[in-house]
Parts: C-alpha cells; structure tokens; sequence
C-alpha cells in the first residue's frame, strides 16, 4: 500500500463526502457518500468556487430533500472538496483529515504524539492514548505507544488492562463509548485520580484484520460532542492501521533485502553485497578516497576440514566472523566471499589505518585460537582507495598481490 493508497484509505472511512480533484477538474478520488450527494462534474465544481470566490457554498441536491454546505481546501496540485450537513463534526474530521492527508501527500509520517494533538484539538477532549497490546498476552497488558494529556506526553510504559475500559476493548474487539467512566471503573486508579467523566475507544487492526491495539479518548467533564469524538476515533484508527500495514511492508521489504545480502553461514555480507558496495564506491570515489581495504584467507583452513571434518570447519568459519564483525567498527563491512576468504572495507581511513586493520584481523585469529582452533592463521592484504587514485579494481589486485607475498613469506602456515 503506497501513499495514496493510504491517503485513498482514510477518505473512504469519512462519514461525510469527500473528493479529490485535479486541476483540470479531473476526479482524482470521491467517497461513496460523494457521489451519492453531488451530481456536479470536477470542473462544474472548481467552476463555482471559482465563479463566487469563496472555499465554501451551499449546494441544493436535485431531489429538493436537503442544503449542503461545499467546502474546499486547495493543497499543491489538487483540491479537497467536503460535503456535510453537521458543521461541528466536519470542523473536527476535517482538521483531522486534512493533517493526515497531507502528511500522504507530502510522503511524511505523522507521528502518533502529532495525531494524538490533532485530534484533542480537534475535540477537545484532554486525554488521548494510542495503546499496542502484548503479543503474549494481548487482554491483559498493553503499551502506551503514546498518552497524551493536557498537551504533556507519555510513552512506552505498560499497563495492566483488568478493571479498566481499555479491557472492554481488547476483550471485545468493539468500539465503545462510557458515561460516568470513574464509577463504572472504581479499580481504575488512574481514572480515580483524574475523575473521568466520559471515555470512547475503538480498536485498530493489520492488514489481516487482527486487531492489535486500540485509540481511546478520554474527559473529565460530561461531553456534548461524542458523535463527532467518536467519528474522529474512527478515522484515526484506520489511519493507524493503515500505517501500521505499510511499515510492516517496508520492513518485511528491508528484512528482505538485508537476507538477499548476508551469508547464510556466518551472517557476514556475502560476495553480492561486496559487488554491490564495490559499485557504489565507484560512483562515490570522487568525493573522497579515504577507503581503506583488506582481503583475508584462512590458513590452515583444508586441514580442519581433512582432520576433523566440515562440521568443524564450518563452526571455525562461524567463530571466525563472530569475532571478524566484533573487532571492527559498526560502519566498516566485514565480506564472507568465498570459502575462508573475507574482505574488509573501512571508510574515513589513511595510511595510519594499515596497522589497525592488522591488529584486528590479528586480534580475531587469536580469539579462535583460543577456542581450540590453534593451528589456524591468516594471511592478510590492505591496499588504499588513494594508492590507486581512485581505481577500485587496481584496489583489488593491490591486495591480493600483498595477500599471497605475505601466504608466502610464512609457508608452515599453510
């Protein structure tokens, strides 16, 4: 689901009509309640606005039944047009509504302390919470991902839904909506101390329907608005599912990728990774040369494989990059790209830098030794990005050269 989609997915939910139109007066999008309310083309529309100058007019329906009130909201390339009869309600879903569709439409994400202010002013309600349940135990306890309050903001700390609304929620899968909320809830510390008067909550769910938390609002006085409350709850809601469904995508798309990147032996980056940052460095090697890289064989290696067997050459590949990745930087990449073969390549580096990629590559060798692998080595090469000026290849075969000259100059290594 990209961002339109999203944006497409809150104004289907608005219980009044709502379109979208482009500049040429081309419907973009219009909710059922759009088209059943307004008999007028795109043009026909921006035409009035036009015609009378103002972002608002009142429309007579063909059949005689009803007035309804046009308004309009221009945003870049496109208009937002809204159709109600109830102005109160409208005022509060589109001030909502057009916070989160511009936060479609510009690519950013509204974060849930910017929607939980969104919609207390929009309410006017002082208490908003949007809470995630556990996993393990999801009618029990819950997260608060936010707790908004008289404008101070709470977050991630849990709490134990027995004996509060949340509970009703959470049991139910339903929205609800208390009167006299302290009364009814009088193990409900927390409702006790603000003295509640009035409270709504309505779950949010994935994209497989399962609802994983819910939204609630809360007041200390008796309300005259929990229609409107209610209806910006729900708007919210899918808004927050929706959401949750994209960053579950792009995650799992991410997940995905880094998968595609890393060896399945020994979680290293694997000979395509390298390839590829070998490729950006290419188109990077102008804006700076201080690329150090080193390119490692396992000495020793064929005869833990010959003696004791792949098993055991397997884990001695294992320890070895468990300790390769820990001696080095989190931003250094650390390749598996052949058999007892790795690569390093270390940016922000010079010269100076020869002697610490030594004592790492150095440092790991002896932390398998003394896991029992003893006869094991390394033979070593390090070339830099600026001895080459620049030529990644010519990079690569310096360092290869100075890997095999240093094999040689020990043989019992091998």
């Amino acid at each position: 689901m990209d961002q339109h989609e999203i944006e497409h997915e809150i104004l289907i939910h608005l219980p009044f009509g709502v379109a979208v139109i482009d500049l040429q007066g081309n419907f973009q999008f219009r909710n059922d309640v759009f088209i059943d309310s307004i008999q007028l083309s795109g043009t026909e529309l921006l035409g009035r606005f036009q015609e009378i100058r103002s972002e608002s007019f009142i429309y007579d329906e063909p059949q005689g039944h009803r007035q309804l009130t046009l308004e309009s909201r221009r945003d870049g390339d496109v208009y937002y047009v809204f159709v109600s009869q109830q102005p109160a309600k409208v005022a509060a879903l589109d001030k909502l509504a057009n916070f989160l569709a511009a936060q479609a439409v510009t690519g950013e994400k509204a974060t849930l302390t910017d929607i939980a202010g969104v919609i207390s002013d929009a309410t006017q309600w002082p208490i908003v919470g949007v809470s995630r349940y556990d996993q393990e135990c999801p009618h029990r306890q819950a997260t608060f991902m936010v707790f908004w309050s008289d404008g101070n903001v709470g977050s991630d700390f849990s709490y134990d839904l027995k004996g509060t609304p949340c509970e009703k929620i959470a049991t139910d899968g339903q929205a609800v909506v208390f009167r006299n909320t302290s009364k009814l809830f009088p193990d409900d510390a927390h409702l006790q101390q603000e003295n509640i008067q009035d409270y709504i909550g309505i779950p949010y769910r994935d994209a497989s329907g399962e609802q994983v938390g819910h939204i609630f609002l809360a007041n200390r006085e008796a309300s005259d608005n929990v229609d409107v409350a209610t209806d910006v709850l729900n708007l919210a809601a899918s808004y927050i599912g929706a959401q949750l469904e994209l960053h579950e995508n792009i995650e799992h798309l991410k997940q995905a990728k880094d998968l595609s990147r890393r060896d399945v032996l020994t979680g290293l980056l694997n000979r395509r990774a390298f390839e590829q940052d070998l490729s950006y460095l290419r188109s990077e090697m102008l804006q700076s040369l201080e690329v150090l890289f080193g390119i490692i064989d396992l000495d020793g290696f064929k005869g833990i494989n010959d003696r004791l067997g792949h098993q055991q050459g397997d884990l001695l590949l294992k320890r070895f990059s468990f300790h390769l990745s820990h001696h080095f930087r989190s931003n250094d990449n650390v390749y598996r790209i052949g058999g007892d073969e790795f690569a390093i390549i270390m940016q922000g580096c010079n010269m100076r830098f020869f002697k610490v990629l030594q004592q790492r590559v150095q440092d790991s060798i002896c932390s398998v030794q003394e896991e029992g692998f003893k006869d094991i080595d390394a033979s070593l090469g390090c070339c830099g990005l600026w001895e080459v000026q620049g030529d990644t290849e010519a990079m690569i075969k310096l360092a290869d050269e100075r890997m095999y000259a240093e094999k040689r100059s020990f043989p019992k290594r091998n």
